[in-house]
């Protein structure tokens, strides 16, 4: 018998090698039945909080930001939608943990949390980009000063390029939109570099950095500075191709605004400093999770 399910002809390889293991994982670690696909749960055992780490009020987040059943979110084992709430929910328990692992990781001090909010966007939308864009995750902390500066991340699993919607192509085409009007205002960019900003490659890094310079263009929030993060397994290159070519776009005294980190650096990361019994489960339960076993590609 398959235990794996049924794989998808359009995976890349990344992308398959993902799906076996997120459908091994159902299978060994959770030891529950398929829909459809090997990387998908039955609703009961999805309804259940299967998809997510099981301490630190995780699933109980879950339930307060999202209370209706949603299946992308709850049963699907390899879509991203979940990862933000596995990776970032048990921070706001462990503010210690968070302070160390984000000073290696993207070198900034963490005096404390005020909030980490899953899928945010700021409102009125009006007063930013005007559109969906949103973060995965959203950190409103403070430093040692007492200073207001905040994280906007966004976390990739086995996503590649981004194809234009059609209100993304009117904006992006329309030199009075908010694309263009916040990376003419600011000095994030090298000089001739709005085209290449505007691939599919790059579209989604673009927007969700412009969201950050506009929150910080907003004066009545009070935020100092930020960090614009993308988050991502190492075996997706198209998101490190990706990230790599942006950081290229990006001028010098802005280029600290913007930073790459793979799944294994947080990790790793993670579990050098966790400290807790509960930190210490939930690190080995990340790298399980979700760094893929090659040999089953």
């Amino acid at each position: 018998m398959n235990l794996l399910g049924p794989q998808c002809s359009s995976d890349d390889a990344f992308r398959r090698i993902a799906r076996k293991h997120q459908s091994a994982y159902r299978a060994d670690a959770l030891k529950v039945p398929y829909d459809e696909y090997g990387n998908m749960l039955q609703k009961k055992d999805a309804g259940e909080g299967l998809n997510f780490y099981g301490g630190f009020g995780v699933f109980d987040a879950v339930k307060e930001r999202y209370p209706v059943y949603k299946q992308q979110l709850y049963a699907n084992l390899l879509r991203s939608e979940h990862i933000p709430f596995n990776m970032f929910v048990p921070f706001r328990a462990e503010s210690a943990l968070f302070a160390s692992v984000l000073a290696q990781a993207v070198g900034v001090n963490v005096a404390g949390i005020r909030s980490i909010e899953v899928e945010y966007a700021p409102e009125p939308a009006s007063e930013y980009l005007n559109d969906k864009t949103a973060f995965d995750v959203f950190c409103d902390c403070e430093d040692a000063t007492g200073g207001k500066f905040f994280l906007g991340v966004e976390v990739k699993y086995t996503e590649r390029k981004c194809r234009i919607g059609e209100k993304e192509a009117k904006y992006c085409s329309d030199s009075q939109s908010p694309y263009n009007t916040i990376t003419t205002q600011t000095s994030l960019y090298r000089p001739g570099t709005r085209d290449a900003l505007k691939t599919d490659e790059l579209r989604q890094v673009w927007r969700n950095h412009l969201l950050a310079e506009k929150i910080i263009l907003a004066s009545k929030l009070s935020f100092r500075y930020y960090k614009s993060i993308v988050l991502y397994p190492s075996g997706n290159t198209h998101i490190a191709n990706a990230v790599n070519d942006y950081k290229e776009l990006l001028s010098d005294q802005r280029a600290e605004t913007f930073a790459g980190i793979t799944f294994e650096e947080f990790f790793l990361l993670i579990d050098r400093y966790a400290e807790s019994p509960g930190a210490k489960d939930w690190a080995a339960y990340l790298k399980r999770r979700y760094i893929p076993v090659r040999e089953l590609a």
